[in-house]
């Protein structure tokens, strides 16, 4: 599977996330028969998560596929963390991820997470 989205904002550092972030990409497959108001009410949804926990997601770039390697995965979006322990934090709040779960739940069929760690490099000497 392959996603190819158009942000629509987000994202500020130009592109280049910092060693040691958390980031959360999410991939959004809407059922069969699914308007383009849905569709729009859906990315209003996620660009709204943001704002919903209280600045715990630091940067995030939200938006919709437009190419036909996606396997039906209409939207995608990236939210990056100070780390993994602010990331975690957000989803302790099962009561908010839950309303907004319950906001789209009609027109999403399924969602793929995938959460990462940007690593610290590490550098070691070469004993040549």
């Amino acid at each position: 599977m392959a996603v190819d989205w158009r942000s629509e904002g987000g994202v500020s550092s130009g592109g280049v996330i910092e060693l040691g972030k958390a980031m959360r990409v999410s991939f959004v497959k809407l059922k069969e028969n699914v308007t383009e108001d849905d569709k729009s009410k859906v990315l209003v949804v996620i660009r709204g998560v943001k704002d919903e926990f209280g600045g715990v997601i630091k940067e995030m770039s939200v938006g919709g596929n437009f190419s036909e390697r996606a396997k039906g995965y209409e939207i995608a979006s990236v939210a990056v963390f100070n780390g993994v322990e602010e990331m975690e934090k957000m989803d302790e709040d099962v009561e908010k991820v839950r309303r907004e779960k319950e906001k789209v739940k009609e027109v999403v069929q399924s969602v793929v997470v995938v959460d990462y760690v940007v690593p610290v490099a590490t550098h070691q000497s070469a004993n040549l």
